[in-house]
């Protein structure tokens, strides 16, 4: 119903906040990616709805934050960094009109190549709720 436009507010959210935004299940992220620092949005999930016709409606969504791997001593500052950029992103989503909250659930720094590009990643868990109306 409206993940369209919350994909659309998360894509201009990450490139607000510097990162090439794609989407897609992680299987095609190893092959896809060529600008860093990027955003990959898995593809999101409602989870819950109030109303009938109208209401509230939310989606539960991860987002992969990918930079190219410095020295592996800097790679907790780069995390920092990872994190700091998931709060912009979530703080841009909360000005937008659409969203009536988002919520961070969780940040895990993962060192697991999702790249072939020696890539640190960032997985975000985060909640969007947004209004509906059927009619």
């Amino acid at each position: 119903m409206k993940r369209k436009e919350l994909i659309d507010a998360i894509e201009q959210a990450a490139k607000e906040t510097g990162y090439a935004f794609h989407t897609g299940a992680p299987e095609r992220m190893q092959g896809s990616l060529r600008i860093y620092p990027a955003a990959w949005l898995m593809p999101i999930k409602l989870t819950k709805t109030k109303g009938r016709n109208e209401g509230s409606i939310r989606y539960r969504g991860e987002l992969c934050l990918l930079q190219l791997a410095n020295d592996p001593d800097e790679r907790e500052t780069q995390w920092s960094e990872m994190e700091k950029a998931a709060f912009q992103i979530a703080d841009i989503l909360r000005k937008n009109n659409a969203v009536l909250s988002c919520e961070i659930i969780k940040c895990t720094p993962e060192e697991s190549a999702r790249t072939t590009h020696g890539a640190i990643s960032l997985l975000t868990t985060f909640d969007a709720e947004m209004l509906f109306c059927l009619n």
